[in-house]
């Protein structure tokens, strides 16, 4: 049987806060289970996700939305 893991033990596995987890969450790129009105990750989604990795950031995309980008003119 697959272990559980809360919002805020992914968060401190990952060493990010629990807004980038449910980021994951909301696009889909960690997958879980609501469990009544919670969410949980099991540890085969976590190695999913970890085995999938995510894209690396180039130049001409910013590391998130908020990043600034320079406009040539």
């Amino acid at each position: 049987m697959d272990e559980f893991f809360t919002i805020d033990e992914v968060a401190q596995m990952f060493k990010v806060t629990r807004t980038t987890v449910y980021e994951w969450m909301r696009s889909g790129e960690l997958a879980y289970v609501q469990v009544g009105a919670r969410r949980r990750v099991t540890r085969s989604a976590i190695d999913a996700f970890v085995k999938e990795g995510r894209p690396e950031e180039t130049e001409e995309q910013p590391a998130n939305k908020y990043s600034p980008t320079l406009i040539a003119a």
